[in-house]
This record gives C-alpha cells, sequence and structure tokens, in this order.
C-alpha cells in the first residue's frame, strides 16, 4: 500500500497510514451504522488494526471494481459517439477525465447518445452492437445478444435494402399547420409506420433502455467510493508539468534546489531557510553552487573572482587544487552548455549573463 505499510508479525499499521485513514474511517463508520450493518464488525475496525486492515483489503478490491465498470462504460460511450455520432476517437480521453472528476451519468454527453440512439437506422445499430459486445460483461451480453439477435431475424425477413427508421426519426413526422382565429399553429404528427419499422422501434427501444440503464449503473461518483485517494487522482497540472513541462523553470528549479529532484540529506534546505532555496556548502552538486554564485552577479562577471568565490566553498572537501579547478571548468562548461552564460570580446577574463532567473 502506498501510503503505509502492514506488519503481519505485530497487526499493526505504519503511522502514516492511520493518520490517512482516519478522516475516511470515520466516514466508512457512519456510513455503515445509518445502513444498519453488523455494529461488531464495525466495532471490530475500531478496536483490530487487523480487522481495518482487512476492511481496506476488500475496500480496495470494491473501488478497483468500480473503476473498471467506469473504464468499460466509458468505452461503451465512445463508441457510441464514433458509430451514432460520427465524432472523432479523440473524445475518449475527454469521457475518462469527466467520469473521474464528475461522473458522466447524468452529463450531456450521455444524453445526447441515448437520444441519438433513438432516431439510429437499423445500418449503424447493426454495426453498433457486435462492437459493444466485446467491451462490456458476460451477463449483459447474453441480454444484448437477444437485441442482436432480433435485429437480424427482422433484417433477414425485410425485402427492402433501405435501413429500417425509427419512430422517432424526423423523416417519420410530418409538419401540420392549422390557421384558429387568424394565428397559425404547427403541430407534428407521426406517420403511420411500416410493420418492419414498428418492430424495429420496439427492437431501438429495448436497446435504449438497457443501455440508459447500464450507464446509470456503473457511471457513479468517486467521490463516494472509499479510498478512491488510492486508485485514482485528477491532478490535470501534474501531467501537464510531465508531459509538457516548462524547461527552463524545471532548470532554474533543479539548480537552484536540486533537492526537489535529489532528495539527498546533504541538499536540503537549512532549517531557517523558509524559502527552500539551498545555500552554499560544499556537499551540494558543483554546478549548483556556482549557478548560485552566478544568480549574484552582474551582467558581466570576472571569471577570476567566480573561481575564488567557487574555490572557499569547496575547499571544505579533501580535493587538491588542480581537482577542484576541474570541477570548477565542468561547472562552468555545463553553465555554458544551457545557454546561461557566453564569452565576451569586451573584456577576455570575463563572462557575459545571458539569463536572468524568472525572466
Amino acid at each position: 500500500m502506498p501510503y503505509g505499510i502492514y506488519h503481519p508479525s505485530d497487526s499493526t499499521f505504519s503511522f502514516d497510514i492511520l493518520d490517512f485513514l482516519q478522516p475516511n474511517l470515520v466516514r466508512l463508520v457512519e456510513k455503515s451504522v445509518k445502513e444498519g450493518k453488523d455494529l461488531d464488525l464495525v466495532k471490530s475496525w475500531l478496536d483490530s488494526n487487523y480487522a481495518l486492515f482487512q476492511c481496506v483489503k476488500s475496500k480496495m478490491i470494491t473501488a478497483q471494481i468500480t473503476i473498471s465498470h467506469i473504464v468499460r462504460a466509458v468505452d461503451v460511450l465512445a463508441m457510441c459517439h464514433s458509430v451514432i455520432l460520427k465524432a472523432s476517437r479523440g473524445a475518449r480521453s475527454f469521457f475518462y477525465i469527466e467520469a473521474l472528476q464528475n461522473g458522466l451519468r447524468d452529463s450531456s454527453a450521455v444524453r445526447e447518445v441515448l437520444l441519438a440512439i433513438k432516431r439510429a437506422p437499423s445500418d449503424q445499430l447493426a454495426e453498433l452492437l457486435p462492437a459493444i459486445a466485446g467491451v462490456i460483461g458476460y451477463a449483459d451480453v447474453q441480454e444484448l445478444g437477444s437485441v442482436q439477435l432480433k435485429l437480424q431475424n427482422l433484417l433477414n425477413s425485410t425485402k427492402s435494402r433501405a435501413p429500417l427508421r425509427s419512430e422517432h426519426d424526423v423523416r417519420n413526422e410530418t409538419m401540420r399547420t392549422t390557421v384558429i382565429a387568424h394565428k397559425v399553429e404547427l403541430s407534428r404528427h407521426k406517420e403511420n409506420l411500416s410493420k418492419s419499422d414498428a418492430a424495429y422501434s420496439e427492437i431501438l427501444t429495448i436497446f435504449h433502455n438497457w443501455l440508459q440503464s447500464f450507464f446509470d449503473a456503473l457511471f457513479v461518483q468517486l467521490d463516494s467510493v472509499f479510498l478512491n485517494e488510492l486508485c485514482i487522482y485528477d491532478q490535470r497540472g501534474a501531467h501537464r508539468a510531465v508531459f509538457t513541462p516548462k524547461t527552463r523553470f524545471a532548470i532554474e528549479r533543479a539548480l537552484s534546489s536540486p533537492f526537489d529532484y535529489l532528495g539527498c540529506s546533504c541538499c536540503a534546505p537549512d532549517e531557517e531557510n523558509h524559502n527552500g532555496d539551498i545555500s552554499l556548502k560544499a556537499s551540494h552538486p558543483a554546478t549548483a553552487n556556482l549557478y548560485l554564485l552566478y544568480l549574484e552577479s552582474g551582467p558581466l562577471i570576472n571569471v577570476s573572482d567566480l573561481w575564488s568565490a567557487f574555490s572557499s566553498i569547496m575547499e571544505d572537501e579533501e580535493k587538491d587544487g588542480k581537482e577542484t579547478m576541474a570541477v570548477f571548468e565542468h561547472s562552468l562548461a555545463e553553465l555554458r552548455h544551457l545557454g546561461l552564460i557566453k564569452s565576451t570580446r569586451k573584456r577576455t577574463d570575463h563572462i557575459t549573463k545571458v539569463a536572468w532567473k524568472g525572466l
């Protein structure tokens, strides 16, 4: 478990997992009491760490099953969008995000699909049913298989090659105008359906009702799922920072606060430093120390002065002057490679600062 470690020898949790479980456990106990569950079982969660661990394991399995059901429903929704609405397949990622954040049960995307299903012709339904059957579970496949069989038998018995239309199709409706007291009123009237169209409308209604109940059952709010924080997270900023990072900001942060990336104790900021930036120490990476000296310099930097300051910092280590000079040259080359400094013709013993932090 990512937030703590369970120790079977003494049946105890680590301190971190107990702190994390406390607010979730309170909600779980309150919900269990309201639902009238076994009070002795609920009490054991509070008294025994082992009972709590078994409860957490079972709830984690339930949460994973719930998430897998949501993913399955999103796949079905994306297929309906692709086949019925002829939408691009790129909408699938949008559906995933919305399902994990806000749920899709009462969303406009689901309502749009269900409305389009009512008006779908038989050729689109015949294409959609086998595509959905490969995604849904076994129990739903059996129910959906009967719909597919009825549709196939109806299409085989129909002599016309034109696709069948449902009673909700706009082609089966007419507009009538009526003049009453010098006012024109418009009204919709359904045309008389053929036997094949009427039979197809019944099949389409069965599928529509099944699809609506399928979405209602699987699209749930993840906020109500116990320990959903361990299974998912919805930080869009984290994804954006990883896949499309701000290169310059990352370089400046790595050089000014190497502890954020290295996580070692030697690079940790001092307790009195509330800004989180490191101070100049010999234990820090040499390039980070040289970068901090670089930040304190003006537009023109005297290399001799920079070397004097750098060597005074690194003299704590057991290195001779030549080795320290090699480290200095290497760090200086890295700053030049990053585009932070360049040579200048004005003064041969100086370098020019090219970039300022945050600018």
